[in-house]
């Protein structure tokens, strides 16, 4: 396959592509052997894009047969726009409300996912304004990329009963969100709202619910304690 990376210095919008299957197996498409494409970059990462809200990281872009190099370039050219480090996006698609969120969950090369109070606000089950994105990563991973000053990085494990995906954003079911909120001492009069609000779409049950206010009461208890021995 001839380089993309050769032909985008002398080609404007398009790249003339020669499409080898039977040699490359990184095609997405079964294009015959030898047939000669002219491919716009942009709409091959268009391919990548369209599940997350317009935005792309140099994975996508290997993914879908271009050379993640081109992602700089195009940036440089006001073809994309450089979001953080290894994130882009492609500026024709509209902005909508969280997309940093998603940005935020490309930024740990989609190990993480959105939890806590920032998990609260995108279920919109209270009326949370986090001061930071909260993302929650496996263990053991520990994200040394620049850009993440407004991220709060927590470590555990999630099951897949415990992942939910809300406007195309990976994030913490709301149980799990309520539970880390109260771990984090958030506002127990926003825990509450959350609660009644969880419950009243049937997000938990009964049992859940009464569980998740035991929970908020000893939390309440122990910061109180902690403020009385201080």
């Amino acid at each position: 396959m001839s380089s993309v990376g050769d032909e985008i210095g002398r080609q404007n919008r398009t790249v003339e592509v020669r499409f080898c299957p039977a040699d490359d197996t990184s095609q997405t498409k079964p294009y015959r052997s030898g047939t000669i494409l002219v491919v716009s970059l942009l709409d091959r990462l268009l391919e990548a894009a369209g599940e997350q809200r317009g935005y792309v990281t140099p994975a996508d872009a290997s993914r879908v047969g271009v050379d993640p190099v081109e992602l700089r370039k195009m940036a440089a050219r006001g073809r994309l726009e450089r979001v953080g480090h290894g994130v882009y996006r492609l500026p024709t698609f509209p902005h909508r409300p969280d997309d940093e969120l998603m940005a935020a969950v490309l930024w740990t090369g989609k190990r993480g996912v959105v939890g806590g109070a920032s998990a609260l606000a995108l279920h919109r089950l209270c009326d949370v304004n986090p001061r930071w994105v909260d993302l929650i990563v496996p263990p053991g991973y520990r994200p040394r990329k620049a850009g993440g000053e407004r991220y709060r990085v927590v470590h555990g494990r999630l099951g897949p009963a415990d992942v939910d995906v809300v406007d195309d954003i990976p994030v913490v079911v709301p149980a799990v969100a309520i539970r880390q909120a109260i771990a984090t001492a958030i506002d127990p009069r926003l825990v509450e709202q959350a609660i009644t609000e969880a419950r009243r779409r049937g997000d938990i049950d009964v049992a859940g619910e009464e569980q998740l206010r035991d929970e908020a009461v000893r939390a309440r208890e122990r910061s109180a304690s902690n403020r009385a021995s201080a």
